[in-house]
């Protein structure tokens, strides 16, 4: 079928995927680690960490997100054979139908995993420039108040024009992905730098404008995971624990879920008879 990329966007040690690596050694993990953040290399062949000039200072909000996924993709489209992207963070978990990791994580046509929706209510990140975005300013009262007229101007300047909007975890096999990275140009980078939550927005753009729109899969990102009101106002996907997860794994069939912390992914895997 093609080799299995693995690429994971974190910002401090990835324990489950140095384990799932050695185990996997069919399978090639790359990992982009926040600039911010010092790590000892555990040197196992099949896990490749970006180089410094490639790290990036990942900021909420801001499209430091966006470049890290960028330079990720780009240094692996570009220094492996793998025919099969899977873009994840460094607390989502596998979720194998079975022991071949392989089988679960490839498919045989076009299709792209990745939500795509389009989002009225998230349409003032798009719209409107952002001044605040990636400053001190952007989680302070003074940003919550740019922020908050963002979302005025838009209800008042009204528009029919579509706004894509979905999560930054992905999987795209590598046709699709040279066509929407030869599809970015330099004035798509500077509109999403200056605009909010971009990491939420930028693929999805790019997908539409590649052309790319009716590959999307029905099954979205095929992530599994749960918001609730009670945990940050529904803004964030909830922590997974280990039974959680075993659960999950007789009942449905997803490429990963998202988030478990390292505890109960390293409680999962040592579970769970792959």
């Amino acid at each position: 079928m093609g080799k299995i990329g693995i690429l994971i966007i974190a910002h401090k040690p990835i324990k489950y995927y140095e384990v799932l690596a050695k185990d996997n050694q069919e399978i090639d993990f790359f990992v982009h680690m926040d600039i911010k953040t010092n790590y000892i290399n555990p040197e196992i062949g099949n896990l490749i960490f970006l180089k410094d000039e490639l790290r990036v200072d990942v900021k909420w909000g801001g499209f430091s997100q966006v470049q890290a996924t960028l330079n990720l993709l780009s240094f692996v489209l570009h220094n492996s054979n793998c025919e099969f992207f899977h873009i994840v963070s460094g607390e989502d978990i596998v979720v194998p139908v079975n022991k071949d990791l392989s089988e679960s994580l490839t498919w045989s046509n076009s299709d792209i995993f990745m939500e795509l929706t389009n989002s009225p209510r998230h349409r003032y990140r798009v719209r409107f420039f952002a001044p605040h975005v990636e400053t001190i300013w952007q989680r302070k009262l003074v940003g919550k108040l740019l922020t908050f007229s963002l979302k005025i101007l838009d209800k008042i300047f009204i528009t029919q024009k579509d706004f894509w909007f979905g999560s930054n975890w992905f999987s795209i096999r590598r046709d699709e992905l040279k066509i929407i990275l030869n599809s970015i140009t330099d004035n798509d980078i500077s509109l999403f730098k200056h605009r909010l939550n971009p990491d939420e927005h930028f693929f999805q753009y790019m997908v539409v404008k590649a052309g790319l729109k009716d590959n999307i899969s029905s099954k979205g990102n095929n992530r599994y995971i749960i918001f609730d009101k009670k945990y940050n106002n529904g803004n964030n996907p909830i922590y997974l624990n280990s039974d959680q997860l075993l659960k999950l794994k007789n009942i449905h069939f997803p490429f990963f879920a998202r988030k478990v912390d390292v505890d109960n992914q390293l409680k999962y895997y040592e579970r769970v008879n792959f």
